[in-house]
């Protein structure tokens, strides 16, 4: 049995109706059984796109990817390994394969898939430099990436007692696992341009100072945890 039909994989999503149909597609054609795509509030398709190809489809009415996150881990349920996956296209299948076979192995409690730096705009690769700085400072956790392409054990996930939030979920994740001693296992990953439409993150100057200021807020946060 693969490692991603034990996998539930959660893809939180918005406006992403010309992209997800393709990404459950091709995650089914990975081997993951379980697809739970997060609707988060889109005024396209993307919910009826993803039930099309095969999806489980939930809603998250309050806006941000931390709170599209918490709906599908609390859909998720008891399941052995969790999985997240962008929705617009730009990671591989066959990429979280390899992250769910190092957890599945019992050889990390987390893996975690790294995106070729110049694959990031400027401002994106100076922000993340500065939370990884404080993440290695804080925590003692030396990353080259935050990495959105991640599987984790269901177990651990659930013990870190995740929080709803606009983006601070990526650090929030990191900041706990490691206070809870978890074993991190980091993967060169592909990453490509998005399938369709625009990065809600990336591409606005305004969302991306947000992100900033919830990786920052969550770095401090959960620093006594």
């Amino acid at each position: 049995m693969s490692a991603l039909s034990r996998t539930t994989v959660i893809v939180p999503c918005r406006d992403e109706a010309g992209a997800i149909g393709g990404v459950v597609s091709d995650l089914r054609a990975a081997g993951v059984t379980r697809v739970i795509v997060v609707d988060n509030g889109s005024r396209d398709d993307t919910a009826e796109v993803a039930a099309g190809a095969g999806a489980q489809v939930v809603r998250a009415d309050r806006a941000g990817y931390g709170w599209a996150c918490l709906a599908g881990v609390a859909s998720a349920g008891g399941s052995e390994l969790v999985g997240f996956i962008d929705g617009d296209g730009s990671f591989a299948a066959e990429d979280l394969a390899r992250l769910a076979e190092i957890v599945a192995s019992g050889e990390a409690d987390m893996a975690l898939g790294a995106r070729p730096r110049c694959a990031m705009a400027l401002h994106q690769r100076l922000g993340n430099a500065l939370t990884l700085a404080l993440l290695r400072m804080l925590y003692r956790l030396t990353l080259p990436d935050l990495m959105p392409l991640r599987v984790v054990r269901g177990d651990l996930l659930r013990a870190l007692d995740m929080r709803g939030s606009r983006y601070q979920w990526l650090v929030e994740m990191l900041c706990k696992a490691t206070r809870r001693g978890a074993r991190v296992s980091v993967v060169r990953v592909r990453y490509g341009p998005r399938r369709s439409g625009e990065s809600k993150v990336t591409g606005s100057g305004r969302q991306s100072l947000l992100a900033g200021a919830d990786f920052l807020r969550a770095l401090w946060t959960f620093r006594a945890w």
